[in-house]
């Protein structure tokens, strides 16, 4: 461990909000992914990352065959590919204080049960994420853990939105 690192206690709690949203009716689908108290590491003075597997690593289901989506759009995303098909999602927001948190997830997406390759493209602040014709269900899940990172002198509770829309082209 070099000198700029060392460990630190911060409590984070990592808010999922998934929203399925189709152009013709909306539903919210909603769920929340508390991490708990985190231990982390603090990276250049200045940053503490936690590394943690989410308690679900599904992220997103589509199973009503009418509403199966074309794609899936990451609202306020950025992305890099991933190896084997896979996409690196990272969504920051801004904090009270003026500083930015940030979770950065690695993403599959399944197509009737099986891993399927994606790539992405990024429309201004969104990342869309092609999906191949599926039949019975479409589902977004985390393969890997996330990492969550925050200023190193943060204290207090941390909450993070992921918005996933499916979209029907």
């Amino acid at each position: 461990m070099s000198g700029y690192e060392k460990n630190a206690l911060i409590t984070g709690i990592l808010v999922t909000a998934l929203i399925v949203a189709h152009p013709a009716e909306a539903t919210d689908k909603g769920k929340q992914m508390p991490l708990g108290v985190v231990n982390g590491l603090v990276k250049d003075n200045q940053r503490v990352e936690v590394t943690r597997t989410l308690p679900s690593p599904e992220l997103y289901r589509e199973t009503d065959v009418a509403n199966l989506p074309t794609e899936l759009r990451i609202r306020n995303a950025s992305a890099r590919m991933g190896d084997n098909g896979t996409v690196w999602l990272t969504i920051s927001e801004p904090l009270a204080s003026g500083e930015k948190m940030s979770v950065t997830a690695r993403i599959a997406i399944w197509v009737d049960g099986t891993k399927v390759p994606t790539g992405y493209r990024e429309e201004g602040m969104d990342v869309v994420l092609p999906v191949p014709p599926a039949q019975k269900e479409v589902v977004l899940r985390s393969d890997a853990p996330v990492t969550l990172a925050v200023p190193a002198g943060w204290r207090g509770e941390l909450r993070q939105e992921m918005v996933i829309e499916g979209w029907m082209q």
